[in-house]
């Protein structure tokens, strides 16, 4: 799936990880799902992995916003970059509460309507 109909499973992918809901946020992507995430290098292959990795994730953070700042339509990838809102909730974490905001590039690819791919450039490594 190319062009602006392959934004679509994105701004659905986007919209659930914004609920912090792992199951709906699974549901978005392919069973063989491939997930890098370049500042801590970490990958993750399949839909199993990835969940376990947004569970951690989400026991220390908080997705409060994500908004698509642009997008890029190349022949087979979709480039976007997004603003976050976070907070900070992890059990014991002295930063608990804080908020903090984020920008990143993401690289997807996408078939049969459901995120195939993602890779996320950012600058940060929590």
């Amino acid at each position: 799936m190319t062009g602006e109909a392959a934004l679509e499973p994105i701004r659905q992918h986007i919209a659930a990880e914004v609920e912090n809901d792992v199951e709906k946020t699974m549901s978005t992507v392919t069973e063989d799902f491939a997930y890098e995430v370049v500042a801590q290098k970490r990958t993750m292959h399949g839909r199993a992995e990835a969940a376990a990795f947004h569970r951690q994730w989400w026991n220390a953070f908080r997705l409060v916003e994500a908004n698509i700042l642009q997008h890029w339509l190349l022949a087979d990838h979709v480039i976007v970059e997004v603003e976050t809102v976070q907070e900070r909730i992890g059990a014991g974490d002295p930063a608990a509460g804080q908020v903090t905001r984020g920008r990143a590039i993401a690289v997807f690819t996408v078939r049969d309507g459901k995120v195939a791919s993602e890779v996320v450039y950012s600058n940060r490594r929590d």
